[in-house]
C-alpha cells in the first residue's frame, strides 16, 4: 500500500507539472512548416499512428536508416519509450492560437471596409465577400466579440473558443492565404501592432501602450481565456519578434520555443510552387522577416536562433511529426530518454560560447573526433593574454594609465585615442573595436566619395545618399581588424596544441555556420561534417565549402534537438528514475 501510495504521489507530481499547461511556440521562416507542425500538434494521434511513427525509427524500414544516421543507434529504443508513454498516457492535442487570426480580428474589430481595402490590400487577398454567406458586417461583428472576450469587456461568459473556431471557418472560405499579398499585409498589421499598440486599431482598448509586446500580450489574454474554458495545451503559430518570445518565456516556467526549420531552397520551392509567389514578392517577405532596423519588426534570423527545440521539415510530414512528438512527449516526462550525440555536443558549444568576452556575438564550437571523443572546444575570443572588449572601455583607453595587456601599442596611439574620444566619447561602457575601426576607416574612405558624389549630382535626394552610404560602408568592412579567433578556430587550434591529434574525418558542432575563413580552415583539414545553429549570411557554403571535388566536400546541416536550458528542463527527471520504479512494486 506505501508503494502503491508514493506512485499515486509521483504521478500526481508529474500531472501537476507537465499535464495542467504547456505552452509551445513556433518559428521559423515564411515556408518552413509552422503552420504544418501546429496542425500536427492540434490533431489527434492514435495508436495506429504511433506505431507508424515508430517504424521510422528502426533499421530495417526505407527511410529508417536516415532518421538512425541524424540520431544515434539508441534512436529506436527513445521511440520504443515514447510508445509506451503515449500508449498509457494517451496523446492530447494542443490547442491552436493561430496569431494571424488573432490579428485578423483585430484588424477587423472596427475598421470600416473602404479603409482596409485603400489600406491594406483587401481587395488581392479577400474573396468576394458579398457573393459569401460571410458578409463584411458579419465578419466585422464576429471580430468585435472576439476582441471584446479577449480584452475583457464584453461577452463575458460566452465561449471565446467558439468563436475563434467559427472565425477560423470564416478565414478559411474568405481569405486567400496563398496570395503574397496576404503575407506581407499580415507582417504590415504586426509591425503596426507593436508600434503603436492596440488603440490605433481598436476602441475598446483602454490598456497603456504596451509597445513591443502589444501582440504577446493579447495572445497571452486569448490563452487565459481559453484555460477558463478547461483548455491546457497551446501552440501558438508563429512567433517572429524577439522581445515577444522573450515575453513568453518570463511569462511561463512551461513555454518551450520551437524552432522549425528547412532550407532556403525548399521554403522558397514551396512558396514559389505551392502558394504562386514571384521571385519578387519571395524577395520582399523574405527582406521583411530578417529586418534588423527596429526593434517591431520581424527579426526571423534572432528568433529561430533562440529555441528551446530545433526542428527540422525538409523531406517528408512523418518525419516531421516524429521529432514533435518526440520532443511533447519528453516535455511531459522529463527524463524519458537520454540526449542524442548531436544534442549532447552541440550542448558542449552553446555552453561554451559563454565564456566569450566579445560583445557583438557570442559563438561556441566543439570538434568531435570520429571515434565520438571531443578533440577541442572554442569559443570566440581574443588570444592568450589579452583582455577581451568585455573588460575594456574608454575611459580605461583614454583616462588611465594602460599596462600592454589592456590595449594594444596601435590602440595607445595618440590618433586612435583621438578618434575613440570623438567617436565614443569617454564612459565605462565597453567597445568593439572593430567596429570603432572599421568607422575610422569609414569616415576617411568613404567621406571622399561622398563628397565627390554631391558635387557630382547636386539634385540627389537625402534618401539616395544615405542608401550609397550604407552600401560603400559595408563594402568597406574588413574582417581582419576583429581581435577575436573565431569560435571554429580555437577548437582547432586547441586540438593542436593539446597533442596535434588529427581532425580529419571530425565533426564540428558550432552555434553559427562557419564563416569564409573558418570553412576554408574547416576544409583543410578534412572535416566531415559540419552542424549549425545559426546560418552565417555570406558565401561560405557555396564558395569554399562547396568547391573540389563532390564526394569530399563536407556534410553541412543544422542541428535538431533540445539546447540550452531547455536540455536541462527536459533531460533532467523530476524525479529519481530508480525511485519511481520501485514505487511500482
Amino acid at each position: 500500500m506505501g508503494a502503491l501510495m508514493k506512485r499515486n504521489v509521483i504521478q500526481n507530481i508529474y500531472k501537476e507539472l507537465r499535464e495542467k499547461f504547456i505552452v509551445i511556440g513556433l518559428t521559423g521562416a515564411t515556408g518552413s512548416g509552422c503552420t504544418k507542425s501546429a496542425e500536427i500538434l492540434s490533431s489527434e494521434l492514435t495508436e495506429d499512428d504511433l506505431t507508424k511513427l515508430i517504424h521510422l525509427s528502426k533499421k530495417d524500414n526505407g527511410c529508417g536508416d536516415e532518421i538512425i544516421k541524424k540520431y544515434d543507434s539508441l534512436e529506436p529504443y527513445r521511440a520504443k519509450k515514447i510508445y509506451n508513454f503515449l500508449k498509457e498516457e494517451q496523446w492530447k492535442p494542443f490547442y491552436h492560437i493561430r496569431v494571424s487570426n488573432l490579428l485578423f480580428a483585430l484588424l477587423f474589430a472596427e475598421k470600416e471596409e473602404s479603409s482596409l481595402k485603400e489600406d491594406y490590400q483587401l481587395d488581392k487577398w479577400l474573396k468576394d465577400v458579398d457573393g459569401n454567406d460571410y458578409k463584411f458586417p458579419a465578419i466585422q461583428k464576429l471580430c468585435h466579440s472576439i476582441c471584446s472576450i479577449i480584452l475583457n469587456k464584453d461577452n463575458r461568459g460566452e465561449s471565446l473558443k467558439k468563436y475563434l473556431d467559427k472565425l477560423h471557418i470564416v478565414i478559411d472560405k474568405t481569405v486567400n492565404k496563398k496570395s503574397a499579398e496576404y503575407t506581407t499585409t499580415f507582417q504590415k498589421v504586426g509591425n503596426e501592432l507593436r508600434k503603436t499598440g492596440l488603440k490605433e486599431y481598436i476602441q475598446l482598448s483602454d490598456e497603456k501602450n504596451l509597445g513591443i509586446f502589444t501582440i504577446s500580450s493579447f495572445i497571452k489574454n486569448t490563452i487565459k481565456c481559453l484555460r477558463d474554458e478547461d483548455i491546457h495545451f497551446f501552440v501558438i503559430d508563429a512567433l517572429r519578434n524577439i522581445y515577444e518570445i522573450n515575453y513568453f518565456k518570463a511569462r511561463y516556467s512551461n513555454f518551450y520555443l520551437f524552432s522549425i526549420n528547412a532550407e532556403e531552397t525548399i521554403r522558397k520551392k514551396r512558396l514559389l510552387n505551392l502558394f504562386s509567389y514571384t521571385e519578387s514578392a519571395y524577395q520582399r517577405m523574405s527582406d521583411m522577416e530578417k529586418n534588423k532596423d527596429n526593434e517591431y519588426s520581424q527579426n526571423i534570423n534572432d528568433c529561430i536562433s533562440n529555441g528551446d527545440v530545433f526542428v527540422t521539415n525538409n523531406t517528408q510530414i512523418e518525419k516531421l511529426k516524429y521529432q514533435l512528438v518526440k520532443y511533447i512527449s519528453l516535455i511531459r516526462k522529463p527524463g524519458l530518454f537520454t540526449p542524442t550525440k548531436d544534442e549532447r555536443n552541440m550542448q558542449i558549444a552553446l555552453t561554451a560560447r559563454y565564456n566569450s568576452g566579445c560583445i557583438s556575438r557570442q559563438v561556441g564550437a566543439c570538434l568531435v573526433g570520429q571515434d565520438g571523443y571531443i578533440l577541442g572546444v572554442g569559443w570566440n575570443d581574443v588570444p592568450e593574454k589579452a583582455v577581451p572588449c568585455l573588460y575594456r572601455s574608454s575611459y580605461s583607453l583614454v583616462m588611465e594609465n594602460n599596462n600592454s595587456s589592456e590595449f594594444s601599442a596601435y590602440e595607445n596611439s595618440s590618433q586612435f585615442k583621438d578618434f575613440i574620444r570623438e567617436e565614443v566619447g569617454i564612459t565605462h561602457d565597453p567597445f568593439c573595436f572593430k567596429d570603432q575601426e572599421n568607422n575610422r576607416h569609414k569616415n576617411i574612405e568613404i567621406g571622399p566619395q561622398i563628397e565627390f558624389i554631391r558635387r557630382s549630382c547636386p539634385d540627389i535626394d537625402d534618401e539616395s545618399l544615405t542608401k550609397f552610404r550604407k552600401k560603400l560602408a559595408k563594402i568597406s568592412k574588413n574582417p581582419t581588424r576583429e581581435r577575436a579567433l573565431h569560435a571554429e578556430e580555437n577548437a582547432f587550434l586547441q586540438s593542436a596544441k593539446i597533442g596535434g591529434t588529427s581532425v580529419k574525418g571530425s565533426t564540428l558542432y558550432t552555434t553559427a555556420s562557419p564563416c569564409q575563413l573558418c570553412a576554408k580552415k574547416a576544409m583543410q583539414l578534412g572535416v566531415k561534417k559540419i552542424i549549425f545553429i545559426d546560418a552565417y549570411p555570406d558565401i561560405s557554403t557555396q564558395q569554399t565549402l562547396c568547391s573540389g571535388p563532390k564526394d569530399e566536400w563536407p556534410e553541412l546541416t543544422s542541428f535538431y534537438g533540445a539546447a540550452e536550458s531547455a536540455f536541462m528542463k527536459l533531460y533532467k527527471p523530476l524525479i529519481n528514475i530508480k525511485d519511481e520504479v520501485e514505487a511500482t512494486y
